[in-house]
């Protein structure tokens, strides 16, 4: 649910837009998209881009990668 939530909102879909084509309270995708923010350690969805994030080791960003088929490696390495 949370590699859902973030890539909805990387697509500019609303969490409310969300909630309705997922059957779900728009509090809960709320609460997903938190949830999942927290974890990968950033403040805001937009920050998903950034080369902190980009070059964590974080299990969890790499996963995150791979479910989006970005590269999690920093293009440097």
């Amino acid at each position: 649910m949370e590699y859902v939530s973030l890539q909805y909102a990387l697509d500019g879909i609303s969490a409310e837009k969300q909630a309705m084509s997922m059957g779900l309270s728009s509090k809960t995708v709320f609460t997903h998209r938190a949830a999942s923010a927290r974890k990968l350690s950033v403040k805001k969805l937009s920050h998903l881009l950034s080369p902190k994030i980009l070059n964590s080791s974080s299990s969890l960003r790499k996963e995150y990668c791979q479910y989006l088929d970005w590269p999690h490696k920093s293009p440097d390495s």
